[in-house]
């Protein structure tokens, strides 16, 4: 028995992060993400901006979290995006975060994790948690019903 959180994304062209950045905000809920997400001023380029790219479109995504380790039993047939998270005492959000980051490559997500380590022992005020750096398949929803509902 296995449960998977929903999680949100503000995605441009449909992808949830871009090749050159390597970390993105990952939202527990959608007011969440609806809070933060700005369309654009404009979608139309005027007449003397007919040479520029053309303007991303914006758009809020769901996504469920499916843990690496299921990789080889359930999502092999198919390529998902891995995304790694920080997580404090095991929990990829804790009661007060409505949004977390989550990164493109183990690297930068050990790095942060430091940071957080770092920041919590000069923070006497707290114990130190238990911070570790979880990885995670995104699944849509469509695929979804059709891949991982028979592992709940």
């Amino acid at each position: 028995m296995h449960r998977f959180r929903l999680v949100y994304f503000i995605c441009h062209d449909k992808r949830i992060i871009a090749e050159n950045v390597y970390m993105t905000d990952t939202y527990r809920s959608k007011e969440a993400a609806e809070a933060k997400f700005k369309p654009r001023d404009k979608d139309h380029r005027w007449a003397w901006e007919k040479n520029l790219p053309r303007l991303p479109v914006a758009s809020i995504e769901g996504f469920y979290m499916v843990p690496a380790q299921l990789h080889e039993l359930v999502l092999k047939s198919r390529k998902f995006r891995l995304m790694f998270f920080v997580c404090t005492n095991k929990q990829t959000f804790t009661e007060f975060d409505s949004s977390v980051l989550a990164f493109q490559s183990k690297k930068w997500a050990d790095s942060h994790c430091g940071y957080l380590i770092n920041y919590h022992k000069t923070n006497q005020t707290f114990p130190l948690p238990d911070i570790t750096v979880e990885a995670f398949y995104l699944v849509t929803d469509q695929l979804f019903d059709e891949l991982l509902r028979p592992w709940i």
